[in-house]
């Protein structure tokens, strides 16, 4: 009999069958014993993760209910301090009513008021806001100090103000308020100067003796001391030549005691000589009436007085 047939007819007996039927079960239950251990591991690793998932949620629960714990607590001390707040604010109110202005009052009114109304049902962000508008109009009323500091500079600015619009009228020149308002500064302090060395020194200078153009707008507006001297100086005049009713009112003009080498004249307004004088020395003061119309001419006599 041929090896192949002898094959078959041994797998076909019991024997065989048997056999067979042996590695039948040996190889399902090492497939099975496979599938279980897979199963185990895939069940491991799910618990695992559902584990791990449930303790990242326990974590944010915790966060959230930790924040929400500081949030209210934040919002019961906001509530005590916006209490606090509208009290101080209100006797702040009153305190400050000799120097804070109706306006200023008015905001803060109405930021305490709205600050009372948020604490009714309070929020965090709402609460915040109107307790930093009651803060904010408070600092703008601030305290008597700020207040007359606040004052002051808005009364300076109000002059300075004033000043380059008369100096600006009068025909002065002003390069820009900043320069313009120095120089009307400079002016009176160089008057302060002259007035610290004399009287008469100061009333020569407002006569324009030293170079400097009299600048009645800075004395009006920023050395209003020196008044009562530029009205003693409008009746007075120096050395020079005037046009009668022009540059100087008619009227009697009278110079200083001890003049020396004084000359004056008197003319028409065609340039003709009324009148003159020449004095060497004299110790008393002299005399010249002029009239309108006339030119009256001065060298050496020191300062005229108007009569």
């Amino acid at each position: 009999m041929a090896p192949t047939a002898m094959k078959l007819t041994f797998l076909g007996s019991k024997r065989g069958k048997g056999i067979i039927a042996s590695v039948l079960v040996v190889g399902v239950l090492i497939i099975g014993a496979g599938l279980s251990q897979n199963s185990a591991e895939i069940e491991a690793e799910s618990r695992a993760a559902s584990e791990a998932a449930a303790r990242l949620e326990d974590r944010r629960v915790a966060q959230a209910e930790a924040a929400q714990a500081t949030a209210a607590a934040k919002l019961e001390a906001d509530i005590v301090d916006g209490d606090a707040l509208v009290t101080s604010a209100a006797s702040f109110l009153t305190e400050s009513g000799s120097y804070s202005t109706v306006q200023q009052a008015l905001l803060l009114q109405a930021a305490i008021d709205a600050l009372s109304v948020a604490l009714v049902s309070p929020t965090q962000d709402v609460l915040a806001a109107r307790m930093q508008s009651v803060r904010s109009a408070v600092d703008l009323i601030g305290t008597v100090e700020q207040a007359a500091s606040r004052t002051a500079a808005a009364a300076l600015e109000v002059t300075n103000s004033d000043y380059l619009a008369a100096a600006r009228a009068a025909g002065k020149t002003v390069r820009d308020d900043v320069s313009g308002v120095r120089i009307g500064h400079e002016y009176c302090d160089r008057l302060k100067n002259f007035a610290d060395t004399s009287h008469e020194l100061l009333i020569i200078a407002l006569l324009n003796e030293f170079d400097s153009p009299r600048d009645d707008a800075a004395i009006t507006y920023f050395c209003p001391q020196f008044v009562e001297a530029r009205e003693i100086a409008a009746r007075r005049i120096v050395n020079g030549s005037y046009a009668v009713g022009v540059d100087i009112p008619a009227g009697t003009y009278r110079t200083l005691q001890g003049v020396e080498q004084c000359y004056w004249e008197r003319s028409t307004g065609g340039g003709d000589i009324i009148d003159n004088n020449f004095v060497s020395f004299a110790t008393e003061s002299l005399s010249v009436t002029v009239h309108d119309g006339e030119g009256f001419t001065a060298s050496s006599c020191g300062v005229w007085t108007r009569e």
